[in-house]
């Protein structure tokens, strides 16, 4: 409440009074992702800031990454990073609690496909007769850890076969027999 007096020359007086409610202003939260687009594997900074006239404490500052992780950090000077694991345009929402209200702020990335390659493509050594199994084994290098892979083998004796490879897998090995004596390349 807020009482005011008025009072004249001669001494006469008349006050004054009225209720004020002063309501919370609502923090400006301010946030930046950088890069705005990455690929699978690559890190994603988070930069927040807050403007709070009233200034109250920060009591919780919480991170939905927005691809099923969530963190929970101590101030916004925190260091906030993210590795994406999967292609796609999650939204990231940054939630903070102040004077006991939530307030949330978001922004958008987009997390592009990493190209796999396969690596230390080998075959076991030593003599094969016709009829017998080759194996070719190779090692699956891909940023993108929950990505599941088709991998196309010509054995180059006019057949070829296609494997499935599970996602999260590193490493495959595939057999083949050679009905007739040769050199073949596999591709």
């Amino acid at each position: 409440q807020v009482r005011g007096v008025i009072r004249d020359r001669d001494g006469a007086t008349s006050e004054y009074q009225t209720l004020v409610t002063i309501l919370e202003d609502e923090p400006a939260i301010q946030l930046v992702a950088k890069p705005t687009t990455v690929s699978e594997g690559e890190v994603v900074e988070l930069l927040a800031s807050v403007v709070d006239q009233g200034n109250e404490a920060l009591e919780q500052i919480v991170v939905d990454w927005g691809d099923g992780t969530i963190e929970t950090f101590d101030s916004l000077s925190q260091t906030m990073n993210h590795i994406y694991a999967d292609n796609g345009t999650p939204i990231i929402e940054l939630s903070l609690w102040s004077d006991g209200r939530e307030y949330t702020q978001t922004v958008g990335v987009t997390v592009t496909n990493s190209v796999p390659e396969i690596s230390s493509l080998t075959t076991q050594s030593g003599t094969i007769l016709e009829s017998e199994l080759v194996r070719l084994t190779g090692q699956i290098l891909d940023q993108g850890s929950n990505d599941s892979h088709q991998i196309q083998v010509d054995w180059g004796d006019g057949t070829s076969d296609t494997y499935q490879i599970p996602a999260g897998s590193t490493s495959f090995e595939v057999s083949h027999p050679y009905a007739n004596e040769g050199q073949y390349t596999i591709t």
